[in-house]
């Protein structure tokens, strides 16, 4: 198994209104070489929806935080960078 392993794990189907849901799950997993244990993080992904005619469809669920979470290193650091440039000139323009 290498250093990252990426999954969807179905979770427990509900029977309601006649169709059958299931809610699935993607875990990323973090293995330190060598050592016992690492970092594993669940995060929802969709929903399986099983109609009673047998039709299924997937949705997929809206993921604001991680959208948010790759655009703060982003804004940190153009931040980084344009106080490194004003050190750097000492606040002079030119």
């Amino acid at each position: 198994m290498g250093l990252f392993h990426r999954k969807i794990n179905a979770g427990e189907t509900i029977a309601f209104a006649g169709r059958q849901i299931t809610p699935q799950s993607v875990s990323l997993e973090l293995h330190v070489p060598g050592k016992h244990g690492g970092l594993i993080v669940n995060r929802p992904h969709s929903v399986s929806v099983t109609e009673a005619d047998g039709s299924e469809r997937t949705l997929s669920i809206p993921k604001p935080t991680s959208k948010i979470q790759y655009i703060m290193p982003g804004i940190l650091l153009l931040i980084l960078i344009i106080k490194l440039t004003i050190a750097r000139t000492g606040g002079r323009h030119e």
